[in-house]
């Protein structure tokens, strides 16, 4: 995931942008990608600016262009801290659900014994295989089958052996839940990335519009003339 603050150039904050919502999408976290930027619009950063009678186009193309810089780097930072916390509970879902995490037991043993049992698994392929062996993995006790098997149905898309799971583990729920939206996201993610790419067009003023990152940096930087192309030298 790129660091926002790795650089201070107007690519790095859109890279920094681009990959937390797409950590973000990964998650089914879309709605709230959406709704941060749509928050950030409707604080219409360049009102001041928009109503500017005093100064010149130059001058108001520069601090437009700060502003904007400003408004990016502020998304970047807020989706990439976002993104990272998402990430970081998805790894504690992982363990907690797929893992050997919570298990009472010697870790390298439970290790050994979650690895047979994937060696076990991977071969199933029909829904009611896996069933029938989380059933029998249940009855007797044995976790770490049952959680090498949901992890089998995650990959599968398995969602009743999931719901199954989760019947007889009712305190991962909300972690099984997470780790199959992340795996299975759904049709409306291509819709979102669509949203998401007009959103973000939203917050570039229209004095700008056109000007490619390098353009406004130059412009940022106090260089009027980067992006007119009938500027003499």
């Amino acid at each position: 995931m790129t660091d926002p603050n790795e650089g201070s150039s107007f690519y790095e904050f859109d890279r920094a942008i681009n990959d937390a919502r797409l950590t973000l999408q990964r998650f089914n976290r879309d709605d709230e990608v959406l709704t941060l930027i749509n928050e950030q619009i409707q604080l219409n950063p360049y009102r001041d600016l928009d109503a500017d009678k005093d100064h010149n186009e130059d001058w108001l193309r520069v601090e437009y262009a700060k502003r904007f810089k400003s408004v990016m780097a502020r998304l970047a930072t807020k989706l990439t801290t976002m993104a990272s916390s998402v990430s970081v509970k998805d790894r504690d879902d992982a363990q907690s659900v797929l893992g050997i995490r919570g298990l009472s037991g010697d870790p390298a043993a439970l290790a050994i014994s979650l690895r047979d049992a994937q060696e076990r698994v991977e071969t199933i392929t029909d829904t009611r295989g896996l069933q029938r062996l989380l059933d029998r993995a249940v009855r007797i006790g044995d976790q770490t089958l049952s959680r090498a098997i949901v992890s089998r149905a995650i990959e599968l898309g398995d969602a009743d052996t999931v719901n199954a799971f989760s019947a007889a583990y009712p305190q991962l729920t909300d972690s099984v839940e997470r780790l199959w939206d992340s795996r299975h996201p759904g049709p409306k993610a291509a819709a979102a990335g669509i949203t998401f790419a007009g959103y973000l067009s939203n917050l570039r003023p229209a004095a700008l519009a056109g000007l490619q990152w390098y353009e406004l940096d130059r412009v940022a930087a106090g260089d009027t003339a980067s992006g007119r192309w009938n500027v003499r030298a």
